[in-house]
């Protein structure tokens, strides 16, 4: 009778384990904001198409992805760091973060801006505090890089 309880204890607890969460309904909108970059005389923009000469410099890529902290500090201004329930310093991927990787990568290769920007939000997998997988966002960036 004793080995029925337990047996009967440890399948349930095995079972609810399983129970997969629910996803719920939800809406999330975000913008990016150009101006700081233009105030600093860097020249932004999605489109290809510009009225204005420019010298080509370089197609460029940005890529970050969400994660716990390291032992490498980010430099990246954008960045903000937080603190899981758990204690583990944590960073959210956003596409402020990743057009500011861009930004600077233009700068070190002399350009003063960027056209037919792109940024792309997507998720990749990993492990949370809780050792359960999660979907964490990633997001990369893709432009040229010009000299105006």
């Amino acid at each position: 009778m004793c080995k029925k309880l337990l047996f009967a204890a440890v399948l349930s607890a095995s079972l609810i384990g399983c129970i997969p969460q629910r996803t719920f309904f939800s809406t999330f909108s975000s913008g990016i904001d150009y101006k700081e970059y233009s105030d600093l005389g860097f020249y932004v923009t999605e489109s290809n198409s510009v009225n204005f000469n420019y010298t080509p410099i370089s197609s460029i890529v940005a890529s970050v992805k969400s994660g716990y902290l390291g032992d490498e500090k980010p430099s990246n201004s954008k960045v903000k760091v937080s603190k899981s329930d758990r204690g583990s310093l944590f960073i959210t991927a956003t596409a402020s973060i990743v057009l500011e990787e861009l930004y600077q990568e233009a700068i070190k290769l002399g350009a003063n801006g960027i056209i037919n920007l792109k940024i792309e939000a997507k998720t990749e997998s990993g492990i949370n505090d809780y050792g359960v997988t999660t979907d964490f966002p990633v997001y990369v960036a893709t432009g040229m890089a010009i000299k105006k």
